[in-house]
């Protein structure tokens, strides 16, 4: 039985004088208990649709037509006050960005006391044990004394987890879930996807889980809808939809997702971008991108399709009336291995500690260790991935490398020189080899300053031809130089940070997060341009980043990192085969996987704090496998057979 339908649903957003059609006659239908994927890249309408239902628009935007039923009765029919009791208490919603989405002048205990006050009338002390219950539930440790903290004072993960308290505080019978692990450690998204499984299980909710990754669609979803430029294309059971999607899109983003098995390849990538939403479509809205058009394609619009199994497509495949094959993807070759002993930058028991102040003198009361005693080495032409949760030092570190931290003590070996000693004109020439792509493009893009500005800061002469090179290196047209930052895509802005690290002509990049949060088919397409720049420079990489199908594709040596201190590090290849240290594995098991559909085995407990961090080794209060030293005695680092080196008392003398 269907609880919640949208049926021809047509929304218009009104824009610098057009009316952008963004969600345009989608039908769809959510079943009690169950959870529903809407599947697909920004843009595509997928939030824009979620607002719909729940009628929380901008104010440029209009319902133009359709229905929402919620057990037969139209949503759209309802006056605002109706709708009031509606939001909440039916559906509940977690929107994408927690820390937008919460008051941060609110304590999060009163913000969640505001929907108990409107949906159940509770006040007083039957108000706030509520409020300390659901903080509870989401596995928020000391719930009472965080329900008086402010949002800026939890991590991302538990702000999250405030806004899923929120969205349950109404004992909803449907849960709208839009983007709710984007950009999440795999950790803490593994824990969330799992608190979310148990509450529909107790309580029979049905959820609507809106998202681009196709490894969470996997796991959670009992029938996918997949959608592409305000329309739905592909609807299918979940099962069928993996393992033989229908719609040239859907396959497309199968094949840009990256992992071992296409290692020396080039990603396939969705060529053109997404049409404009604001005219009239003659014909698919997929033709100038599919590989699989014709001219039927570009004449006439698809109506819905049977592609076997019980999935729908819209799509002239499946019209009986023929089509093109597919073009196969692109390859090539692997990077010639480096040298052993090809030392490009070194790295020796880096420390980067910060001071804490307290009182009105401010005197330092402690420190942060969030770099604590790092070691390793990046070999030219080779890619190191720094992988761990956030919080455990991976951003510092590679901040600490460029000296743009201080280290507090520790050495950088840059091609034999010693970067951490050297100040003003000295450290500038000493690391002319060495630049960094930091996570945010558009924060670390000035956005008063055109691209070309931008470039040329890094070159000692103005070079328009040059310039114009750098941009058409990284896949951009000349002309991209005469606009600003906000005129770009995300992915395009990560690009033109690119150009303006290879400006220089570096030998080293340090990648912070460089596909964090992106689509999959435009990280495909900034993971294809990292691994051709590599080939055809010869540049090492150090890749800071939590996406470990990225570091399955792109490294050739990874070290984890926890809480400040490397505790393991090796081959790429046989460390994610065979992870030793019991967090590696604990990390490999959290992220999502499309051939895993079952209930991952998530963390127990939240990081340590860097300010205390626990005694003996770091891991042990969250280690399944931990021996009765660990709490005591830091343990050494064991050196195995295959030349990894781990630091784990199960590898060692355990004491």
């Amino acid at each position: 039985m269907n609880w919640m339908e949208a049926k021809n649903l047509d929304t218009w957003i009104a824009s610098r004088g057009r009316l952008l059609h963004v969600v345009d006659g989608v039908s769809l239908a959510v079943k009690r208990g169950e959870t529903f994927a809407l599947l697909g890249e920004s843009g595509c309408g997928k939030s824009m649709t979620s607002l719909s239902i729940l009628r929380l628009l901008p104010d440029a935007g209009k319902i133009a037509g359709g229905k929402v039923l919620l057990e037969g009765v139209d949503l759209l029919e309802l006056p605002e006050r109706g709708m009031r009791d509606v939001r909440g208490k039916r559906i509940g919603i977690i929107f994408q960005e927690p820390s937008l989405s919460l008051n941060p002048v609110m304590r999060v205990g009163d913000q969640i006391g505001e929907v108990l006050e409107r949906h159940s009338g509770m006040k007083g002390e039957a108000r706030k044990a509520r409020i300390v219950e659901l903080l509870a539930q989401v596995g928020i440790p000391d719930p009472a004394l965080r329900a008086n903290d402010y949002p800026f004072q939890l991590s991302g993960g538990m702000k999250q987890r405030v806004m899923i308290a929120m969205a349950l505080a109404g004992e909803p019978d449907m849960l709208i879930a839009d983007e709710p692990t984007t950009a999440l450690d795999v950790t803490i998204q593994a824990q969330i996807l799992e608190l979310l499984r148990s509450i529909q299980k107790r309580n029979g909710m049905s959820i609507l889980l809106i998202t681009h990754d196709l490894g969470v669609v996997s796991e959670m979803a009992d029938r996918v809808a997949v959608m592409y430029a305000g329309e739905i294309v592909e609807q299918a059971e979940r099962d069928v939809f993996f393992e033989s999607p229908a719609h040239p899109y859907s396959r497309k983003l199968f094949a840009s997702l990256p992992g071992m098995g296409k290692r020396g390849a080039l990603l396939d990538v969705i060529r053109g971008s997404v049409p404009s939403l604001s005219g009239e479509f003659s014909g698919c809205r997929f033709a100038d991108r599919c590989d699989h058009a014709w001219n039927l394609c570009r004449e006439s619009a698809p109506s819905w399709f049977d592609a076997g199994n019980g999935s729908l497509a819209r799509c002239h495949l499946y019209d009986g009336r023929g089509g093109v094959p597919e073009k196969p993807a692109a390859t090539v070759k692997p990077s010639p291995a480096a040298k052993s002993g090809d030392v490009v930058l070194e790295v020796k028991d880096l420390k980067v500690h910060f001071p804490v102040r307290k009182g009105l003198l401010q005197r330092v009361s402690g420190k942060v260790a969030a770099v604590d005693g790092v070691s390793f080495g990046l070999e030219s032409g080779r890619t190191l991935a720094l992988v761990g949760e956030s919080g455990c030092g991976k951003t510092t570190t590679g901040k600490a490398i460029l000296q743009l931290l201080k280290p507090t003590t520790g050495s950088v070996l840059y091609n034999g020189k010693d970067l951490a000693g050297l100040e003003g004109n000295e450290l500038r020439r000493a690391r002319e080899g060495l630049q960094i792509v930091f996570q945010d493009p558009y924060a670390s893009l000035n956005p008063r300053m055109r691209v070309r500005e931008i470039m040329e800061e890094g070159l000692k002469e103005k070079d328009e031809a040059r310039t114009v090179s750098l941009l058409e290196e990284v896949g951009l047209s000349g002309d991209a130089m005469l606009r600003y930052p906000h005129e770009f895509s995300g992915g395009q802005r990560q690009r033109i940070a690119i150009a303006r690290a290879l400006a220089v002509n570096p030998k080293v990049l340090v990648l912070d997060e460089p596909t964090s949060a992106l689509d999959v088919s435009v990280q495909a397409q900034i993971l294809n341009l990292l691994l051709r720049l590599q080939q055809d420079h010869g540049l090492s990489y150090l890749f800071i980043t939590h996406n470990l199908s990225a570091v399955e594709y792109l490294a050739h040596d990874v070290a984890v990192m926890y809480l400040g201190r490397i505790v393991e590090k090796g081959n790429a290849e046989k460390l994610l085969a065979s992870p030793a240290h019991p967090y590696t594995r604990a990390l490999l098991e959290s992220a999502p996987s499309l051939e895993r559909r079952k209930t991952r085995e998530a963390f127990e407990g939240e990081l340590p704090s860097p300010l205390s961090p626990p005694p003996g080794c770091h891991y042990h209060a969250r280690c399944p496998q931990r021996l009765p030293g660990c709490a005591s005695v830091y343990p050494e680092s064991s050196v195995l057979a295959d030349g990894r080196e781990v630091r784990c008392h199960l590898y060692g003398d355990s004491p």
